[in-house]
């Protein structure tokens, strides 16, 4: 997934995000899921077919930041604690208590040395079924993982590199002062689209095809 985002005005205080882009590995299709705001996004999340998800980012920090300042402050989500340590506004989990049961609408996270590494959302109750087709009741959760960890390599240069794929550089004016809920040109769509495919074939690579890309993955 990608976010693009801009400030409001001159000052550059305050930052939202104006599109995001998502893609699902294995779709050979190559199809794009677009919204122009993060609310479409989030809501996106809770229609996701199956009851665990897995979505990367590359650089999880800087998107991860906009998806838990709507969650918490919209959606009400809260942090699961149970011993932590205080830093730079988060509180970090050391131990979570043995089969307890998570609450819906909170998160975890895994954050060190200034930056995220992973964080888990835990949504609704919903209905799925399991591999026999009988119908259960799960808990929806969304895993956010950061792909700037398995490889710390621009999408340009991954596209290139591991994928044959020559991609342009930015294709979005990024001092633009935007608007909430406007649309992208068809070319800043087609750089966030390259952007949403290049890091989709690139997790498809590593993950379902196993390709080893670096001897720190697993």
């Amino acid at each position: 997934a990608d976010f693009e985002t801009s400030a409001t005005d001159e000052t550059q205080t305050e930052v939202f995000v104006y599109a995001t882009g998502m893609a699902e590995v294995g779709d050979k299709q190559n199809k794009m899921y677009y919204t122009n705001n993060i609310e479409d996004f989030i809501n996106n999340l809770f229609l996701l077919p199956t009851s665990t998800s897995t979505i990367y980012f590359h650089n999880l920090s800087f998107d991860i930041e906009f998806i838990l300042n709507y969650l918490t402050n919209i959606k009400n989500f809260k942090q699961n604690l149970n011993t932590y340590t205080e830093f730079e506004g988060y509180k970090r989990q050391d131990r979570r208590p043995k089969n307890k049961r998570i609450p819906n609408f909170s998160y975890d996270l895994i954050y060190a040395n200034g930056t995220f590494y992973q964080v888990t959302l835990y949504l609704n109750d919903d209905k799925f079924y399991d591999n026999k087709g009988k119908e259960v009741i799960v808990q929806r959760k969304i895993v956010f993982k950061d792909s700037y960890k398995i490889v710390a390599f621009p999408l340009q240069k991954i596209a290139s590199d591991f994928l044959g794929i020559i991609i342009p550089k930015d294709g979005i004016d990024h001092s633009l002062i935007r608007k909430p809920n406007t649309f992208l040109t068809s070319e800043e769509y087609k750089y966030l689209y390259d952007d949403v495919i290049i890091l989709k074939k690139f997790i498809d690579l590593i993950l379902i095809q196993g390709v080893q890309v670096t001897p720190n993955f697993n």
